[in-house]
């Protein structure tokens, strides 16, 4: 799928390709106390547009400590591409 969103506090859209990592439906959601919806993993972005959205969860994550189990250090995701 193709997506455009605004960050926070900037009027440039980011443009990304994606796909769907996994979809959970009312019914699912339900049964299992979760959230409805889908999850997306970028797969095509521009340089510009990556380097803002991870500007923008990087200062995200400094503010919400508890969040940062999920982010691989930028140098450990450099090294397995």
């Amino acid at each position: 799928i193709e997506v455009w969103f605004a960050l926070p506090g900037n009027e440039l859209a980011v443009h990304a390709r994606c796909r769907v990592a996994w979809w959970r439906p009312a019914e699912v959601a339900a049964r299992t106390r979760t959230t409805t919806g889908i999850g997306v993993e970028f797969v095509e972005m521009s340089a510009r547009d990556a380097a803002r959205v991870r500007q923008h969860l990087l200062a995200y994550l400094e503010r919400q400590p508890r969040h940062r189990r999920f982010l691989r250090h930028p140098e450990e995701a450099e090294e397995e591409a």
